[in-house]
């Protein structure tokens, strides 16, 4: 996983930010040393950090010149304005569709179009969990839009 980030950031940092979620802590340090051998400032928006330092985190990110942000769905997805960032890459999930989502809409939001179109990646390790996280969120999905679809027909 370490590798293919490492391939991902060097493509994808030459033109623009990156958003690398991670839903684990032991995960921030992991892409922050290879943001660290790639020579990429970073700033890490996590639930760990107060609203001060999640605020500091954002605006060095958005109007800074700091070229990937670390974050957590959870502490990042609601409410934070991240649409500097054409890309974003997932290391790591939950099953909180939610979160997702949320997280998803950070980079690309109504009215906003920044950017031609935005990227999203997710790593996945064959024969993982992630493999059926990401089959549960995509069924989840699924769910969701068949009863929202059915209730606008009423």
């Amino acid at each position: 996983m370490k590798q293919s980030l490492k391939d991902l950031l060097e493509d994808y940092c030459e033109s623009g930010k990156v958003i690398v979620w991670a839903v684990f802590h032991q995960n921030y340090e992991q892409i922050a040393y290879v943001c660290r051998k790639l020579g990429l400032d970073c700033a890490m928006l996590t639930g760990q950090q107060n609203q001060k330092e999640k605020e500091k985190s954002v605006n060095d990110f958005t109007k800074g010149s700091l070229p990937v942000l670390i974050a957590n769905p959870g502490a990042g997805g609601t409410g934070v304005n991240l649409t500097q960032a054409p890309v974003s890459i997932w290391y790591s999930r939950n099953f909180n569709l939610e979160h997702r989502l949320q997280a998803l809409a950070r980079n690309h939001r109504g009215g906003s179009e920044m950017h031609e179109k935005i990227t999203c990646i997710d790593l996945v390790a064959r024969d993982s969990l992630d493999v059926h996280i990401l089959q549960a969120l995509e069924n989840k999905e699924n769910i969701a839009q068949a009863i929202l679809g059915w209730a606008a027909k009423i």
